[in-house]
C-alpha cells in the first residue's frame, strides 16, 4: 500500500522493496497461501517415536533412582499414606478413577456418567474424613485387644526401695548442661537408660552447628544418676560413625530407613553394654485391616516391632521383640515404646464404641495431665515386676481423682489394670501437687514449681512422690510425699530421708522412729516375719557382706 502524502519515490520504494520481497506475484490482498509439504520443509525435523521412547524411559529410570536414594527423607510421607492412614490414598484413588470414568461416560451414556461423577464427588469428601475415620477404627480396634489382653490388679505393684527414682529430668538436663565440655557439640534426647541396675537420665553428644552436622560425628552420650539429687554426670565418650545429629547418610534415621522401611521408628537413646555404647531405637508396625459398615474403608492397628540397634561403626541390627528381650545389649533395659503403651491405654476410651467415645461417655477414662512443661505420662519406675510403666487415668470430664492405674512392662509390653472403688477417691497428680503447694505457702511459687509427680507405692498405698525445682532447674528445692488416699504431705531434704520414707523405715507423717542405721549411715539387714512385719533390724559395717544359711544343729519339722 502506498502513501499518498510521502514525497515521489519514498511510497514506491516501501511498496516496491515490499512487494519485491514477497515470493507471490500480483497485487497482495493481506492472503497467503502455502502447502502442506513447504510448511514441513521449513518445520525443524522431529525426533521419531522410537527415539522419544528412549528419552522418556532414561528420564523415568534417572527420576527412580533419585527417589530410591532420597527414600529415607520420603519415610514419613510415604509410611503416613501407606501405613498410618491408608484410607485417604483408598478413596484418592478411587475418587480419581471414578471422576476420570464419568467423564468418558459422559457423553455417550450422560446417565452412568453422572453417577460416576457423583460417586467421585462423594470419595473425594471422604478422602478429607479418611484420616478421622481410620483412627477411630484403629482405636476401637485395639481398646478390644487390650481388653482382652490386660490382667486385673487386686493392689498396686510395690516401688523397689533400693534404687528409687528421685532426680527430675529438668534437673537431670542442666546438670549434664553444666557438665559439658565439648566446644562443638550439645546434648540431645532424655531416654530413661540402666547402668548397673541403676536407672539414669541419657543424653547423646551430638554436632551442634549446620556445618557440623555435616562434618561431625556423635561424640558419646553423657547419663546422669536420677537416683539421687545430687549431682551424678557420667560421661562416656565414643565416636559414632552413624548417629544423632548427623546429617544426611551419617544420620542413624537414614541408615535406619534403608535397612527396614516399614516401621516407624521411635526416639533413641544410648545404651552401655561392656564399655561400648549402642544406641537402641524401638518401632512400631502398624496391621492392616479393612472395615465394611459404616464406611468401607482399610485402616491400621499399631503393634510392638521390635528394637533396632545401631553400633558405633554404623552397623545395624533388628531385634524381634522376642529376640531383644535375650539380647546381651538390652539385658535390663527398657525398650518397649512410650508412644504405643500410650496409645494402648488411651484407647480405651473407645471400649463401649465411637458413639459412646463422642457423646454419652459412659465408663470412659482419660490419660491424667501432669503439671509443668515437658512432663507426660507414661512414669518409668522399678517395681518387684521390674522395670514398669505407670500411667495414671482419671474420668472423662471434670474429674481429677484416679479412675484407673495401667502398668506396662518395660520389656514386654504386659498390661495390668487396677481400678479404683467409688470409696477410695484417690487423689491424681494434678491434684497431688496442688496439695504440695497448699501445704508450703512459704515458697513463692511464681519462681518454683512441683515437677514430675511419680507414683509410689509403700505398703499397699500409693503416694505421690512431687519434686519442687525452681525455674532455673539448678537443684530439687524438696521433694514431698502426698499420700493419695488423705492428702497428707510430708517433704524430705535429702536423699537418705527420702529412701527411707520408700523403704517405710520412716512413719508416714515423718515423724516416727526410722529404725536403726547401719555404720555407714545406709545399709541394714531387715528381718521380716511372713506378714511382713518387721522382726529386728542388723546394721551391715563397712567392708562387711551380708550371707545367708541354715543353722547346722537345725533339725526339721
Amino acid at each position: 500500500m502506498v502513501d499518498e502524502d510521502a514525497p515521489d519515490g519514498e511510497g514506491r520504494d516501501r511498496e516496491g522493496s515490499s512487494r519485491g520481497d514477497s515470493p507471490w506475484t500480483g497485487e497482495w490482498n493481506g492472503e497467503v497461501e502455502i502447502s502442506l509439504a513447504e510448511v514441513r520443509e521449513r518445520l525443524p525435523d522431529l525426533p521419531s517415536a522410537r527415539t522419544l521412547g528412549g528419552v522418556s524411559l532414561v528420564v523415568v529410570l534417572l527420576l527412580a533412582a533419585v527417589l530410591w536414594f532420597v527414600r529415607p527423607w520420603l519415610h514419613p510421607l510415604v509410611y503416613g499414606l501407606l501405613y498410618r492412614s491408608p484410607g485417604l490414598l483408598q478413596w484418592f484413588v478411587l475418587a480419581v478413577g471414578l471422576g476420570t470414568a464419568g467423564l468418558f461416560a459422559v457423553e455417550s451414556r450422560p446417565w452412568v456418567g453422572r453417577v460416576l461423577l457423583g460417586l467421585a464427588v462423594v470419595s473425594a469428601l471422604l478422602t478429607v474424613a479418611a484420616p478421622l475415620v481410620g483412627a477411630e477404627y484403629g482405636n476401637e480396634r485395639l481398646a478390644d485387644e487390650v481388653q482382652s489382653q490386660v490382667t486385673s490388679l487386686e493392689e498396686i505393684p510395690e516401688t523397689t526401695t533400693d534404687r528409687p527414682r528421685i532426680l527430675p529430668q529438668a534437673v537431670a538436663a542442666q546438670y549434664a548442661q553444666n557438665s559439658l565440655q565439648f566446644p562443638r557439640h550439645q546434648l540431645a534426647g532424655d531416654g530413661v537408660t540402666f547402668l548397673d541396675g541403676t536407672p539414669h537420665w541419657s543424653y547423646s553428644l551430638q554436632p551442634d552447628g549446620l556445618v557440623n552436622t555435616f562434618v561431625g560425628k556423635q561424640a558419646g552420650a553423657v547419663f546422669v544418676n536420677m537416683s539421687t539429687q545430687r549431682k551424678q554426670v557420667r560421661v562416656l565418650e565414643q565416636e559414632f560413625d552413624c548417629g544423632q545429629g548427623q546429617l544426611v547418610t551419617d544420620d542413624y534415621l537414614w541408615q535406619l530407613r534403608k535397612s527396614k522401611y516399614t516401621v516407624a521408628y521411635q526416639d533413641a537413646f544410648a545404651v552401655s553394654q561392656g564399655g561400648d555404647l549402642h544406641l537402641a531405637i524401638p518401632y512400631i508396625r502398624h496391621a492392616h485391616r479393612f472395615r465394611a459398615t459404616p464406611i468401607p474403608q482399610v485402616y491400621t492397628v499399631p503393634r510392638f516391632g521390635g528394637v533396632a540397634l545401631v553400633d558405633t561403626d554404623c552397623s545395624v541390627t533388628h531385634l524381634s521383640p522376642s529376640e531383644a528381650r535375650t539380647n546381651e545389649v538390652l539385658e535390663g533395659q527398657r525398650f518397649y515404646p512410650y508412644r504405643l503403651a500410650r496409645m494402648q491405654v488411651n484407647a480405651m476410651q473407645y471400649q463401649n464404641g465411637i458413639l459412646n467415645k463422642w457423646f454419652t461417655h459412659e465408663d470412659q477414662l482419660e490419660i491424667a495431665p501432669l503439671p509443668g512443661e515437658d512432663n507426660d505420662q507414661p512414669f518409668t519406675v522399678t517395681t518387684r515386676a521390674g522395670i514398669t510403666y505407670v500411667i495414671a487415668a482419671e474420668p472423662w470430664g471434670n474429674a481429677a481423682g484416679i479412675y484407673q492405674i495401667w502398668t506396662i512392662d518395660g520389656r514386654t509390653g504386659d498390661l495390668a489394670r487396677y481400678k479404683t472403688s467409688m470409696d477410695q477417691a484417690m487423689l491424681g497428680p494434678r491434684k497431688a501437687a496442688n496439695f504440695v503447694e497448699k501445704d508450703n505457702p512459704r515458697v513463692n511459687w511464681n519462681t518454683m514449681s512441683p515437677s514430675e509427680p511419680l507414683p509410689v507405692v509403700r505398703d499397699g498405698t500409693l503416694f505421690w512422690e512431687v519434686r519442687v525445682v525452681p525455674d532455673s532447674a539448678a537443684g530439687v528445692t524438696y521433694t514431698a510425699f502426698v499420700n493419695a488416699d488423705t492428702g497428707d504431705v510430708v517433704r524430705y531434704d535429702t536423699d537418705r530421708e527420702i529412701k527411707r520414707f520408700i523403704q517405710g523405715r520412716v512413719a508416714e507423717d515423718g515423724t516416727g522412729d526410722d529404725g536403726p542405721t547401719g555404720p555407714d549411715g545406709d545399709l541394714v539387714v531387715v528381718i521380716v516375719d511372713e506378714n511382713g512385719n518387721v522382726v529386728t533390724t542388723v546394721p551391715v559395717g563397712t567392708n562387711q557382706s551380708v550371707r545367708v544359711q541354715r543353722r547346722r544343729n537345725a533339725t526339721a519339722g
